[in-house]
């Protein structure tokens, strides 16, 4: 296999809140000798001005979220992570930013009430789901006679009985 140099990003779970690390590739471009470049390095390689963009499984919590990683003349210069349940994007420019965040009361009880609401319209569209459902059950039956007549008056018209 060899010596080899890797690309890596951390970051936060969005979820979790646990650092992440993410290693985006493999290369023998640089010295191979086992460098992690990451956040704000020149990167050897084909890395010239490309995004890119994946999903991960969390490590700790196994939920997934989506990440896109910058660069920009060869150097990493950003990492997003799409939390989709809080609707957040999370920027990390330089490493020192990856680090958990601490989350004060206020925040919780947004979280939270945003949770519930989340609930509500859960709630409510399965009861619409469930309604819509009941419709078609209801109308299949019908559909099925509306199409038996049709065919007998279409047959009885061109005397194909």
């Amino acid at each position: 296999m060899g010596c080899y140099d890797m690309v890596v990003g951390n970051f936060v779970c969005p979820y979790c809140n646990t650092v992440e690390r993410i290693v985006l590739d493999q290369t023998k471009a640089g010295e191979c000798n086992f460098t992690d470049y990451g956040l704000g390095e020149q990167a050897p390689g084909f890395y010239d001005d490309s995004v890119e963009t994946d999903k991960r499984r969390c490590s700790m919590c196994k939920r997934e979220y989506k990440y896109d990683v910058t660069f920009k003349s060869g150097v990493m210069t950003s990492i997003k992570i799409k939390d989709t349940v809080f609707d957040e994007v999370h920027i990390y420019k330089k490493e020192e930013e990856c680090v958990p965040k601490i989350y004060s009361e206020e925040d919780l009880q947004n979280m939270s009430n945003r949770l519930k609401w989340i609930k509500e319209v859960l709630e409510f569209n399965t009861q619409r789901i469930k309604q819509a459902e009941k419709v078609i059950e209801d109308i299949n039956p019908k559909i099925e006679l509306l199409k038996l007549k049709i065919s007998n008056q279409i047959n009885k018209k061109y005397g194909l009985l």
